[in-house]
């Protein structure tokens, strides 16, 4: 099976998803209920625009995730693909499924929707680490870095402004250090 799935993953390399799904069910067929693989097959039908069996697979996947990582990877892969609804239906599965996830997978899922431009996504994801997070968990932290990464590579002088209240400067000296080495960073 796993030579199949490695052939499959070359084949979708190469945008030849037809080929690629073949491989992948080949995969199944060695490995049956296999995650990854069926992940990878929702991805061949999204890029086939097949949505009957991308719904299908994504189905069998989340049928079959059993760990936070199993769920983890379904969900990521939906919002990367910008398939919010998806992404919420597997993530009410998991929540309903799960002990526990950690509230910083909310905010990352966040951060990937933010990357790829989806500003309201990414608003709903980060207002619900906010509602899961319990106080220790530490969750505005995680939000403040992700701002801040994205001030740094977006705009010098916002993400000065931004730090100089964010990171809680002591002394004068610090601040000029650490302004510093964002001129160094930025340019």
């Amino acid at each position: 099976g796993e030579w199949y799935f490695d052939r499959g993953e070359i084949n979708y390399q190469w945008d030849r998803y037809d080929k690629a799904m073949e491989d992948y069910q080949k995969s199944l067929e060695f490995r049956p209920n296999h995650i990854e693989t069926l992940i990878w097959l929702v991805r061949c039908a999204i890029k086939l625009k097949d949505d009957v069996k991308a719904e299908e697979f994504s189905r069998q996947s989340l049928a079959y995730a059993v760990t936070f990582d199993d769920f983890a990877d379904i969900i990521d892969k939906w919002v990367c693909l910008g398939e919010d609804r998806r992404a919420w239906e597997a993530t009410a599965q998991a929540e309903a499924r799960l002990s526990a996830i950690p509230t910083d997978f909310y905010a990352s899922l966040g951060g990937h929707a933010l990357k790829h431009k989806r500003k309201e996504q990414a608003l709903r994801w980060l207002e619900h680490a906010t509602q899961k997070a319990a106080p220790e968990d530490n969750v505005l932290v995680v939000i403040g870095e992700m701002v801040m990464e994205g001030l740094k590579r977006l705009d010098s002088v916002a993400y000065i402004r931004f730090a100089s209240v964010y990171k809680d400067f002591t002394d004068a000296k610090d601040f000029e250090e650490f302004a510093s080495t964002v001129k160094e960073v930025g340019g």
